[in-house]
């Protein structure tokens, strides 16, 4: 059975000390006594008073914040008005300490820049990131890229096709060469033109007509063609063959005089 005598308001710190005053009616124990006894009709038997000072520390230790608190108590023995200090053990016989202290610790943390290795290179977390933001960065707009220009090819015609991919190549001509030709070999797709033209290193003649497009490769007496001619369809034969990796089909030959 306990109760509170009394307390005290804060009190602030002067240097490394506080001092408080309180005041304790003892005849007030005599009261609390009687109360009990009425209460469980049983004697009180021995009383103590228990003086428990509380102390909160607030501040920075070495720029860390520190909030903690200490509550020490220094118990009294109550016998004929007088206050006898106690250990506040079972058998009373541990000696009576009126300091009480405690020690503590606080933690700082320190950064460390974190490191990886890269190919048997240190190289910092932090760099790491950028350069995998940046991959991603460029990665996304090489894709972003390579779907438009995919869209973009698809939406293209033949013609369009040819222009976009060997343009730098095309010479444009206002008259077909294969009328004047001895040899005109018909070659089935473009790029085994663009083939031919790169294996006898000449450029590629562009005709565009209301027919169509044509393109030739001149070589020697021999041009080679693709597309469709002005008129219709050739008036002439392949007499020499062209290299064995070309599809080629041949007209008629032009009648000897």
């Amino acid at each position: 059975w306990s109760g509170q005598l009394g307390a005290v308001p804060p009190a602030a710190f002067a240097g490394p000390s506080a001092t408080v005053a309180l005041d304790l009616d003892l005849t007030r124990i005599a009261v609390l006594e009687k109360s009990f006894y009425n209460e469980t009709g049983i004697a009180l038997g021995t009383t103590d008073i228990v003086v428990r000072p509380t102390v909160h520390v607030r501040g920075f230790v070495d720029g860390v914040p520190v909030d903690d608190s200490f509550a020490p108590s220094l118990s009294f023995h109550v016998s004929g008005g007088v206050l006898t200090p106690t250990s506040g053990s079972a058998t009373g016989a541990a000696p009576v300490s009126l300091s009480a202290q405690r020690t503590g610790a606080v933690t700082r943390a320190t950064p460390e820049t974190a490191t990886m290795s890269i190919l048997g290179r240190g190289i910092g977390v932090g760099t790491a990131r950028a350069i995998g933001l940046t991959g991603t960065v460029v990665a996304g707009t090489l894709c972003v890229a390579g779907w438009s220009w995919v869209a973009r090819r698809r939406q293209m015609d033949e013609t369009e096709r040819i222009r976009a991919a060997y343009g730098h190549d095309l010479v444009p001509v206002s008259a077909s060469p294969a009328a004047a030709a001895r040899l005109v070999v018909e070659v089935g797709r473009f790029s085994a033109l663009a083939r031919l033209a790169r294996r006898y290193d000449c450029m590629i003649l562009a005709l565009e007509h209301p027919g169509g497009h044509a393109y030739y490769v001149e070589c020697g007496a021999t041009v080679y063609r693709c597309g469709v001619e002005p008129g219709g369809r050739p008036s002439l034969v392949a007499l020499a063959a062209p290299p064995s990796d070309l599809t080629y089909h041949v007209s008629s030959l032009p009648s000897a005089s």
